[in-house]
């Protein structure tokens, strides 16, 4: 059922004004993961570079997190004729995370080896500009973008099977990240202080990297670098409810 502008006291409803309220919905990942490793022809590098193609390959790939997501936002409206602009902060889950193993054997022997690679986050903030055009007075289309925060943490870890004493090592980073947001949506005005809104997102992180100190533990051991770069994207779909102040 719509509210005409009939449906209120003063005619016509106003943009204008504060709003607080909170959201839920669906967001996609993606990430990019490559690793490179250091490599020598004897000790004190432990990667042979005869084996540095297929170790790096081995931690590459993409990952494809989703989750649910949901927070709160409150932000601010001014209203001018048919054209509404404002400025929205947010904060809410983000619990995105993923995982990619990759086994594979060394070119010069036949020994297996295992690369693991994960990425995660827990939550997102963003603070953004929203600019619009009221399609009806009941209705607001617009657009919205600006900064986007969270916390990534990347992680890699090797091991192989050579005897006498296979290879280990591990490493974790995180870092907080300010990226950037872009998307779009739709709000509809129920009564002069409910509206209900759906809204688009994209969100993009750059990258954060971890670097492993792959070592056979051995006297002198010989150790080599496996460093593994990982950026995050995302797309958001959610529905929001707010209250007009």
């Amino acid at each position: 059922m719509a509210f005409s502008a009939a449906a209120f006291a003063e005619g016509r409803p106003k943009w204008t004004g504060f709003y607080a309220g909170a959201n839920g919905g669906y967001a996609w990942g993606d990430s990019d993961t490559t690793s490179s490793a250091t490599c020598g022809a004897v000790p004190p590098l432990y990667f042979m570079c005869a084996n540095q193609a297929v170790v790096q390959a081995s931690g590459t790939g993409n990952l494809s997190p989703d989750r649910f997501t949901g927070g709160v936002q409150a932000g601010y409206n001014w209203q001018n004729g048919g054209l509404v602009y404002g400025a929205e902060i947010d904060f809410g889950a983000f619990n995105l995370s993923g995982l990619r193993v990759g086994n594979s054997t060394y070119s010069t022997v036949a020994i297996p080896f295992t690369t693991t690679t994960s990425i995660g986050t827990d939550w997102l903030a963003t603070a953004r500009g929203r600019i619009g055009w009221t399609a009806t007075p009941d209705l607001l289309i617009y657009a919205t973008g600006g900064l986007a925060l969270t916390t990534i943490k990347v992680a890699n870890s090797f091991r192989d099977a050579v005897g006498g004493g296979p290879a280990f090592g591990a490493d974790s980073n995180s870092d907080l990240k300010v990226g950037w947001t872009i998307g779009g949506g739709a709000e509809w005005m129920l009564t002069r202080n409910w509206t209900v809104k759906a809204e688009y997102l994209y969100v993009d992180f750059g990258r954060v990297s971890a670097s492993a100190n792959v070592t056979d533990g051995l006297l002198p051991p010989a150790n080599s670098l496996l460093t593994t770069s990982s950026d995050l994207t995302a797309q958001i779909m959610r529905v929001g409810i707010n209250y007009r102040f």
